[in-house]
């Protein structure tokens, strides 16, 4: 008689794994496609700042303090809080700025971009302030402890 226990040949997947990689990876392209690519339904226009310094001049910082606080991961976090005014005739949909970060000897060690009116957010109406708060979490040690010097760089207007 033969043994019962007879070995059972291993079972190929039906599916090669090259195709499920290869699926996995079109799948992953096309989301990231989908969320890295702007949308075109926001029609409003962009000025660059070199086109408009003079609404540029209409937008006012001002309360600026720093202010420092640890975070769930125990690293130390600064704040820049303070206020964007708006002090002209169109709403602001839209406003990026370049901090600058400097040591002691007032050379720049850190840049960051950042986004003082989001489009996420509410517009900035003509006369209108808006609280603003910055978190850097990554400023180096020899940094001056001073508000970091403020260019804005993008103003998208409605």
């Amino acid at each position: 008689m033969e043994s019962a226990a007879k070995e059972t040949p291993e079972r190929k997947p039906r599916v090669p794994m090259v195709v499920v990689v290869a699926v996995l990876l079109v799948l992953g392209v096309a989301v990231a496609f989908f969320v890295l690519v702007p949308s075109q339904q926001d029609a409003s226009p962009t000025i660059p700042l070199k086109d408009a310094p003079a609404y540029a001049a209409q937008l006012e910082l001002s309360d600026l303090q720093l202010s420092a606080a640890e975070n769930f991961l125990g690293q130390n976090v600064v704040y820049l809080d303070g206020k964007i005014a708006n002090q002209g005739s169109q709403t602001v949909r839209l406003v990026q700025a370049r901090l600058f970060f400097r040591d002691f000897m007032d050379q720049v060690i850190l840049r960051e971009e950042k986004e003082l009116v989001s489009v996420s957010s509410q517009p900035l109406r003509p006369g209108e302030v808006q609280q603003l708060q910055l978190a850097f979490d990554s400023i180096p040690a020899s940094w001056n402890v001073q508000i970091p010097e403020i260019e804005f760089t993008l103003i998208r207007i409605e």
